[in-house]
């Protein structure tokens, strides 16, 4: 595996001004920025300070303990959770939903680059920095880990659905791992892919961790420990009882105030927007920052004009609801807003790597952490890859190719490597041969008819056959072109359906998993190596061989 170059990713992906702001933050908004990396130390004192007096760190421990066991984790992590018994431990978080198979590239990388950082700050600081992911198991959204898209040996995309109610409000973590229909897309995937020594061993590995998983999020939280089992991996659960626990404060405030979290986003919103900042995350001011689960669905609130909160056929006094969180914290679930504020309320966290979508929200989030007195981590952004493979990095020097060009029409793009192919348009060489031809001929002609008449029309005859020939000479080399832009137009097509599928960035539309069928569980300490080479928020081409 080796790192090509890197990638300016932003005519694929359109502009991303929060995400630049924190790649290149301006020093004028540096009130309004949460704390990045120059500010580590800064950052370090209020999390300290706030960690000391809000966490109890044996209690965490032994929780986390605990939940990892039951899930499986392995002895790097055991060891890890340890370690928070210790006051100068601290965590670089990273998330993702359970998508299938452990969802998309990007949920890989989000992960090597919490394990890559987390290595780094401990061998440059004197604290200890361990990795963790936040499997977000509390979401309901369906059709968000329902889908499974990878290329195949024909290098054509190949597209599993895990069928499903897609109106369903029911989260993640209520969904049984019998649901899964894990079997099934095992079965198209070993069907599709080339047979390689690796592919046995890979399919048990992944029916292991479904055989001892009973919910869907463990079998996904097992799978992750399959390909990072040495690096002291924690996998947070926004479901675990310690965490809905912890957070009972957070939600109780919550409960007290249900309109500041929406109204504070909403106006600082406003102010980006008035800078030039277009706003991705709008929240709508009477909605609550929180949901019940009620009969294993996730209801959103409502906030009344009396003070009541409304879900969907029932009506809620805030008195009601701070009793209800009082004996039964686990019947309520954090938006996309307040999930961020609940981490850093009950981890001790330093570092949260995050990826373009979620910097568009966590730029509007100052006010809710201000709100219930949370020191905000540092926010990273993450690195992100393509992976091309040996036959598709020979087809881009064969033709030439950047990765600027893989943007362009495929029609556009086949007719300009066929023109180039071609040298040279024959047209006016053609026209200029005949012209030729005509006046050789007709000269001779000319004078075949004061030397022997009876010869004029074998000269004729001699010119159509020259003719002929040239026509014949023509129709060949245009059919062999066309058989060569056929070919063209076949290795464009298997190009873009493996470097930016659907036109969009791999690392959002594949899985790791049919790489680690073609290539081993040793491809996954390759790519961290080529982790280790990419800046924060950079993008890079990474050959795999």
């Amino acid at each position: 595996m080796k790192l090509v170059t890197q990638w300016d990713v932003s005519p694929l992906v359109g502009p991303r001004p929060f995400y630049q702001l924190l790649l290149n933050p301006d020093p004028s908004l540096e009130n309004w920025l949460p704390p990045l990396m120059p500010r580590w130390e800064a950052m370090l004192r209020e999390r300290r300070n706030f960690i000391a007096k809000q966490i109890d760190r044996g209690q965490l421990a032994r929780s986390l303990k605990e939940s990892h066991e039951r899930r499986g984790a392995p002895a790097s992590t055991m060891a890890a959770i340890e370690q928070l018994n210790h006051s100068d431990v601290y965590l670089i978080v990273a998330g993702q939903q359970p998508g299938l198979l452990g969802g998309p590239l990007l949920a890989v990388y989000k992960i090597l680059h919490a394990i890559v950082l987390a290595e780094q700050m401990t061998r440059e600081r004197p604290e200890t920095y361990l990795p963790a992911y936040w499997n977000a198991a509390e979401d309901h959204d369906f059709p968000e880990i329902a889908v499974f898209k990878w290329l195949t040996k024909d290098k054509t995309l190949a597209t599993f659905t895990w069928p499903g109610d897609a109106r369903s409000r029911r989260p993640y973590f209520r969904i049984p791992q019998t649901e899964c229909p894990w079997e099934a897309l095992l079965q198209q995937l070993q069907s599709s892919l080339h047979p390689t020594e690796f592919v046995a061993s890979i399919l048990e590995a992944i029916r292991a961790c479904a055989r001892q998983a009973e919910w869907y999020p463990d079998f996904i939280d097992r799978l992750i420990w399959t390909m990072f089992p040495n690096e002291g991996l924690l996998i947070l659960r926004p479901d675990d009882p310690f965490v809905r626990e912890a957070a009972r404060p957070v939600m109780e405030r919550e409960i007290l105030w249900p309109a500041k979290a929406a109204a504070s986003v909403e106006a600082l919103g406003g102010q980006w927007g008035r800078r030039g900042y277009p706003v991705q995350l709008h929240k709508r001011a009477d909605r609550a920052s929180f949901f019940l689960i009620e009969e294993d669905q996730r209801i959103p609130l409502r906030i009344m004009e009396d003070g009541r909160f409304a879900g969907e056929s029932k009506t809620y006094t805030r008195d009601a609801l701070r009793r209800r969180l009082e004996r039964q914290p686990g019947a309520f679930s954090s938006s996309a807003i307040l999930r961020p504020v609940i981490q850093d309320a009950v981890f001790p966290t330093a570092g949260f790597v995050l990826g373009p979508s979620e910097a568009g929200y966590h730029l509007l989030l100052r006010d809710v952490y201000e709100h219930h007195g949370v020191p905000r981590p540092v926010l990273v952004p993450r690195f992100g890859c393509t992976l091309i493979e040996g036959r598709e990095m020979k087809l881009l020097e064969r033709y030439g190719l950047a990765p600027g060009d893989w943007l362009e029409h495929p029609a556009a793009l086949v007719k300009r490597i066929t023109r180039a192919a071609s040298a040279a348009d024959w047209s006016g060489a053609k026209a200029s041969l005949e012209a030729a031809l005509a006046a050789l001929f007709e000269n001779w002609m000319h004078q075949a008819r004061e030397a022997d008449p009876t010869i004029v029309a074998v000269l004729e005859k001699n010119l159509g056959r020259i003719r002929k020939e040239i026509e014949n000479s023509e129709s060949l080399l245009v059919r062999r072109l066309a058989d060569n832009e056929t070919k063209i137009r076949e290795h464009i097509e298997s190009l873009r359906n493996a470097l930016v599928p659907e036109s969009g960035l791999q690392e959002r539309i594949f899985n790791i998993f049919p790489y680690l069928m073609k290539y081993g569980m040793e491809f996954m300490e390759e790519l961290k190596k080529q982790g280790r080479a990419v800046p924060a928020g950079e993008h890079a081409l990474v050959l795999v061989r």
